[in-house]
């Protein structure tokens, strides 16, 4: 179980890039605290409204930083030249 765990974790890794990754972070962390949220909210409904306040906005985050890794990819890495040559001093 730990081995097919690290090797599905490795390849994930080599597969993603950091945008990919970050993305997927974002995503995790609203669905544990949805859940989260649900779970508290049979206990005190006030602190349950917190934490889904709290998946909201991590939510928005994600949007916003999809956004903006989307106006990057399109306006300004697209531009530029994929391999510069390197010099050494």
């Amino acid at each position: 179980m730990y081995n097919s765990t690290r090797d599905f974790l490795i390849n994930w890794n080599k597969a993603n890039d950091e945008r990919t990754k970050l993305q997927h972070a974002y995503m995790i962390i609203v669905a544990a605290a949805v859940v989260l949220a649900g779970l508290v909210s049979l206990l005190n409904p006030y602190y349950g409204q917190m934490l889904l306040q709290f998946a909201i906005l991590v939510a928005g985050l994600f949007l916003v930083n999809a956004l903006a890794w989307a106006v990057l990819q399109t306006f300004i890495l697209h531009k530029l030249p994929k391999n510069l040559p390197r010099t050494r001093k």
